[in-house]
């Protein structure tokens, strides 16, 4: 087997054909490092998504999506309250992140006016 690349994990790969024949390859798979962390992620959780193949290591995401790992990691209770559009006039009272972002003022990971 040549040498690997980083980030790649040796495989071996087992073939059956109809008639019963076997053949064994030995193969590199190329995983990207942050994949076994994503899984635990996923497996807790804390990130979430309708499809695993929507979940790239390498995307960007946003400080809502931040601030709501955070808080799904740490286990702490969501706002669930109505949203006051006095007190948070830049969320909307709707969206997903909204008792997130409430929920990270009143536990000073985030403070308000900041988003």
């Amino acid at each position: 087997m040549k040498d690997a690349l980083p980030g790649s994990y040796p495989m071996r790969v087992e073939i059956q054909d109809n008639f019963d024949q076997k053949a064994v390859q030995y193969i590199y798979a190329q995983i990207h490092w942050a994949d076994p962390y994503i899984q635990e992620a996923y497996s807790q959780r804390i990130i979430r998504s309708r499809d695993w193949d929507d979940l790239r290591a390498d995307d960007a995401i946003s400080l809502a999506e931040l601030i709501k790992m955070v808080i799904e990691a740490n286990d702490i209770q969501k706002y669930n309250k109505l949203i006051d559009t006095e007190i948070y006039p830049d969320l909307p009272k709707t969206s997903w992140y909204s008792k997130y972002m409430v929920t990270a003022d009143i536990h000073n990971i985030w403070r308000k006016g900041t988003l």
